[in-house]
């Protein structure tokens, strides 16, 4: 269907996009200083290098509850019909 619930723009749901860059953001700075330290191993690691040490769970976490927001919030929006 053209227009059904599970309709998304060119068949691209933003949102979950959306939810995933903003889920990677928080992590990025500890990315990139473990990438640019020799070795990888961060002598003095800040909060950011202690975040990025727990990637995989902040950003499930964040992202979840990103993309659960942004999908209610679409849900309250009144569709035009035709």
């Amino acid at each position: 269907r053209e227009q059904g619930a599970y309709t998304y723009d060119r068949g691209v749901n933003w949102r979950a996009v959306g939810a995933f860059a903003i889920a990677i953001l928080p992590v990025v700075p500890g990315f990139v200083r473990a990438v640019t330290t020799p070795g990888g191993a961060v002598a003095d690691p800040t909060f950011f290098d202690r975040l990025y040490a727990y990637a995989w769970f902040v950003t499930f976490g964040l992202s979840f509850v990103v993309y659960l927001a942004l999908m209610r919030r679409a849900s309250d929006v009144p569709k035009a019909t035709a």
